[in-house]
């Protein structure tokens, strides 16, 4: 969804019932469509600041999810100050871009100052996505009440009551969540406030049979939209061929713990690609009453059953993009990554550099060159961001 050219007859109709929403989105889809043409052509393209800033604010988490792929980085604890993330803000805002950004983590709203933070992002950004498990929203409803902020919440959640509680390492998380994320929507409607909410599902072989129930539930709840993820992971060899492949970057600063190995998942995770292929497709069904629904990367049946088949992704299979060209990422400590579930190359620092220096950077074009000339990692076929990608450009 980076680009409307992708955007199915679906997802246009739910944009047409969030008129600022779609305005944004449209804004922000111009802008990511006009500079990767400018970097195809090659002129031009090196003024552009990003259209789209994520953030990690923080490592921390309340939950333990048994497919996290940062459950081997929990143990980082160098987070960058409040002071630092408002002098990012306030070097954003002097951009007057004002670019889509997204706060995340962890679980950001554990960051001790997450309203300030919060706030100060709101006067930079045209958007502000917070990516949120939802457990300590009640805090922070107030945020919801007010009219000049634009804001996308999305909720992670993954099955029913007992089952999400046993995926999340946490009983009552479910409760928690799901009342936070009703009186959420219930407070947007009644007051007609500038928010979206969608909830975001990881599927795996635990909750498939729970997903079209939980989906359910969060039509009634009257949620904007809900995103099916296809599990993301990785072999043994896979791992080590991206480890391999970062060598190709060896003018660039490598991260200390190679990201990869958290995407190496138990087996008895992996689902039926099958049964996921029929169950996304009968929750898709449920678009039709107002929620929109759909899956990432959205597979047909033989995609499906070649993402969950380890034996059928041997060989080079990769994927190279533009995301680098269009979204910067700012990891907790902040280095700035080439991206935020892969934060092992880095190419700069905020803690000694302007974010706009480090992103004019020539190293940062160069990186982004070699990852376009030479089709990207293997890790990347499994990404759902591919209508960034060159394949689908």
């Amino acid at each position: 969804m980076w680009t409307k050219e992708f955007l199915s007859e679906e997802q246009l109709a739910f944009y047409k019932l969030h008129p600022w929403y779609y305005a944004e989105f449209e804004k922000f889809s111009i802008r990511t469509s006009n500079i990767i043409e400018l970097y195809k052509s090659r002129e031009g393209y090196r003024k552009f600041l990003p259209p789209y800033v994520g953030i990690s604010l923080t490592y921390k988490c309340n939950l333990t999810c048994k497919m996290c792929f940062q459950d081997d980085r929990s143990k980082y604890e160098h987070e960058m100050s409040t002071d630092k993330l408002i002098e990012i803000a306030d070097e954003i805002k002097d951009w007057e871009t004002f670019p889509w950004v997204t706060l995340w983590g962890g679980e950001p709203l554990l960051n001790k100052n997450f309203r300030t933070v919060y706030e100060r992002f709101q006067e930079a950004a045209g958007v502000v996505t917070i990516l949120t498990n939802g457990v300590l929203l009640h805090h922070y409803l107030d945020l919801i009440s007010d009219a000049s902020y634009k804001t996308v919440w999305v909720f992670s959640i993954d099955g029913t009551e007992d089952i999400h509680d046993e995926i999340r390492g946490k009983k009552g998380s479910f409760k928690k969540t799901m009342n936070n994320l009703r009186n959420a929507v219930q407070l947007r409607n009644s007051l007609e406030t500038q928010n979206v909410f969608g909830v975001q599902i990881t599927v795996t072989r635990q909750n498939l049979d729970s997903i079209k129930v939980l989906c359910q539930e969060l039509v009634e709840i009257g949620v904007d939209w809900v995103v099916l993820n296809n599990l993301w992971f990785l072999t043994e060899t896979e791992s080590d061929l991206y480890l391999n492949q970062l060598t190709q970057y060896d003018y660039l600063q490598l991260s200390e713990d190679i990201s990869s190995k958290g995407f190496v998942l138990e087996r008895d995770l992996l689902p039926d690609p099958h049964k996921v292929h029929k169950i996304i497709e009968e929750c898709k069904e449920m678009s039709k009453t107002g929620t929109l629904i759909w899956s990432m990367p959205n597979h047909d049946l033989d995609e499906s059953v070649r993402h969950y088949n380890p034996t059928l992704r041997k060989g080079p299979n990769t994927m190279s993009c533009y995301k680098n060209l269009v979204k910067m990422d700012i990891d907790v400590d902040g280095s700035v990554v080439a991206c935020k579930q892969f934060p092992d190359i880095i190419y700069g620092s905020v803690e000694s550099q302007s974010i706009k220096d480090i992103w004019l950077s020539n190293l940062r074009f160069k990186m982004q060159d070699q990852i376009v000339e030479s089709n990207g990692f293997s890790i990347c076929n499994m990404c759902p961001d591919k209508a960034l990608s060159v394949k689908y450009q």
